[in-house]
């Protein structure tokens, strides 16, 4: 990979953190506020049935737990609970959980309050305490009267993995995280921060290929990437990118012919999801300062069938300038053949026309890619559905126009009758 800077198209923001122009890399980056065991938010409430000899008694108790924290007996137990209570039954001194299956520990610590009733949500701790992982990784946390103050996770070798240290009202003041690809081997971090003006969480997230060839930093306000500008470093030459995302800035896509289409936004998931009401050509659309003329580039764009009655015809356009100038590249699901053309002040470049069949769509297969690889310079322009390249075919369209720098990117999709739909997943840009 040489002289390649990421555009993931999602939403353009202004940037405080840093003047610097970063690199997205991942689109499923996003950031938990709170370790699993520290959730706030509380749970479905269960009132564990009273036992004689469990927890009523005072002194030392062996206290059995399943998989969903409830009480239960020795020989069904995921883990036991070690605990003293003094004759009003609150704990006395330090708790240890272990797992039954290994007698390894779970927890070791003191409770600021203790619900005998409610072991979902019993998650109120005080001075150090330690959680143990099945995977040999270890997290130390800090509380005061059942507020936590700070936290690090370590590695089974005992390497700090991830620190974070909390305000009074239970926010994150500061947090750093180590990063490991999925070989385990260590490629970059997140450095973070509270911002009180903003009031939300800004973080700098620094990714580096293992054999040094690249980096890149993305800048985040909250859990979202948080400008249009990124820096991508490869072959010690920085370049810029543009950022979006589905899921934090779903406003700034354009629609075109709105009316003839409705539009579901689906934020946990991230895509859009597209339904006709009409037989119709619709168009989802977004700036970015270039012209695709002078520059090798890549387009990726990704769809995903609905459980309706699905778009035939889908694809990407570039040098969008409006609904009468712009390329484009469409797949027809039912026809299984594709085009690759130009439009030019509303008419349709004939001599530039590709329509071909016998392309590699299988019936069952529910998500689509189509990727476009250009270079414009050298007149060689490739085009793939996924991942498999169509074979022979190298049309060029025409540039729509030179003049203007500031034109779109998106998707392009077309229906034969109403409540079609598609769901829109992802567009990614590459500038080589």
């Amino acid at each position: 990979m040489k002289n390649i800077f990421t555009i993931i198209l999602l939403s353009i923001y202004s940037s405080s953190f840093s003047q610097e122009k970063i690199s997205f890399l991942s689109s499923e980056t996003k950031f938990v506020n709170t370790l699993p065991f520290y959730n706030e938010a509380k749970p479905t409430t269960y009132v564990a049935p009273i036992q004689s000899n469990t927890y009523l008694s005072k002194g030392e108790n062996l206290l059995y737990f399943d998989r969903q924290n409830k009480l239960t007996s020795a020989d069904k137990a995921y883990y036991f609970r070690k605990i003293e209570f003094n004759q009003n039954q609150i704990p006395v001194g330090l708790v240890e959980d272990f797992y039954s299956v290994t007698n390894m520990p779970k927890f070791l610590g003191k409770y600021f309050s203790y619900k005998h009733e409610d072991e979902i949500s019993n998650n109120s701790y005080q001075g150090e305490c330690t959680f143990y992982a099945l995977n040999g990784e270890k997290t130390v946390s800090n509380y005061v009267d059942g507020k936590i103050t700070e936290s690090k996770i370590y590695l089974a070798s005992g390497k700090v993995r991830k620190v974070e240290v909390y305000n009074n009202n239970k926010t994150r003041k500061t947090f750093s995280e180590i990063l490991f690809d999925f070989r385990g081997n260590e490629i970059g971090n997140i450095i973070g921060n509270y911002n009180p003006t903003l009031k939300l969480e800004q973080s700098r997230k620094l990714v580096t290929d293992i054999n040094g060839n690249y980096e890149s930093i993305t800048e985040y306000e909250g859990n979202c990437p948080k400008m249009l500008v990124t820096k991508y470093k490869e072959g010690g030459v920085d370049y810029p990118a543009y950022i979006q995302d589905f899921t934090c800035r779903p406003n700034d896509w354009t629609f075109k012919n709105s009316q003839d289409f409705t539009f579901t936004h689906n934020e946990s998931e991230k895509y859009f999801q597209v339904t006709s009401s009409i037989d119709s050509e619709g168009f989802l659309y977004s700036p970015i300062i270039s012209d695709f003329s002078t520059k090798k580039f890549e387009i990726i764009t990704t769809f995903q069938k609905t459980k309706s009655e699905n778009i035939k015809e889908i694809g990407m356009v570039w040098q969008y300038l409006n609904e009468n100038n712009y390329n484009y590249y469409v797949i027809n699901l039912e026809k299984k053949t594709f085009e690759i053309n130009s439009k030019i002040n509303g008419e349709v470049g004939r001599n530039m026309i590709g329509i071909k069949d016998k392309i590699n769509i299988d019936d069952s297969q529910t998500t689509f890619t189509l990727k476009l690889v250009a270079d414009p310079i050298n007149k060689m322009f490739s085009y793939f559905v996924d991942d498999k390249e169509i074979q022979g075919f190298h049309k060029i369209p025409t540039n729509p126009t030179s003049s203007f720098k500031n034109l779109n990117i998106g998707f392009k999709f077309r229906t034969v009758k109403a409540n079609e739909s598609i769901n829109l997943k992802k567009i990614e840009i590459k500038l080589l």
